[in-house]
């Protein structure tokens, strides 16, 4: 939900995908179900945890490039505040905070959308540039030992005015051989791979230019320092 002004925006977890389906429920607790369930319990469980540990890892260790402003993994009795949100049908409904899971993050725009923008215009120069500070971005991670598991770079990466940021950090990771540019070439070269497909399908009269431009960033990122 963004917030009137257009500057932050309220998240709530979807939790549905998080819990076993109907049909596991259903199933009997005897033998051979019951050490299927409770591997799908499980796997659930590790999922929910690596989720929420994701962006308190994003919060604490790369808050200005997720965003993250509040974060609230747990039910609290302190908090005492109600937000009132207006679903997309009109409905009006008041939440108390205590007793739900959420954050709050700055509102930016995606890639994909500045991209969109820059490119409709032929403004060739600054998509390159916003292409360069995307890469940036990572490599800084990278050097943190930080990195995305996400790699839908063109929907969940972005900018919040001239700074790139992750628009969900669910999926951070810590890792110190990504320290290493061995070991981050082949994320970072995945996340051009992506970057470089949409463009082709988008916008096939800059592909040329711009997957050359990005090449050429690629091969400078990775070189050793």
């Amino acid at each position: 939900f963004a917030s009137e002004d257009g500057q932050y925006v309220l998240k709530f977890f979807k939790f549905k995908h998080l819990k076993p389906s109907l049909m596991v429920d259903l199933l009997p607790p005897i033998p051979p179900f019951r050490a299927f369930k409770q591997n799908c319990c499980e796997r659930k469980i590790r999922k929910l945890i690596s989720l929420f540990s994701g962006y308190d890892l994003a919060y604490r260790q790369n808050r200005q490039q997720s965003g993250l402003l509040y974060l609230h993994l747990t039910p609290t009795h302190y908090l005492h505040l109600t937000a009132t949100v207006v679903d997309k049908i009109g409905i009006k409904r008041k939440i108390d905070l205590d007793e739900v899971i959420f954050l709050v993050q700055r509102k930016g725009e995606t890639l994909r959308d500045r991209l969109r923008t820059l490119l409709d215009q032929g403004n060739i120069n600054e998509a390159k540039q916003t292409l360069a500070d995307i890469m940036t971005m990572y490599v800084s991670e990278y050097k943190k030992g930080l990195f995305d598991h996400d790699h839908g770079v063109m929907h969940n990466t972005g900018f919040i005015g001239p700074i790139p940021f992750h628009l969900d950090v669910g999926k951070f990771k810590k890792d110190e051989r990504f320290k290493q540019p061995a070991i981050y070439q082949q994320d970072l070269k995945l996340v051009v791979c992506k970057i470089n497909a949409w463009i082709q399908k988008s916008y096939p009269q800059y592909y040329l230019v711009l997957s050359h431009f990005l090449e050429q960033e690629y091969q400078a990122q990775i070189a050793e320092t």
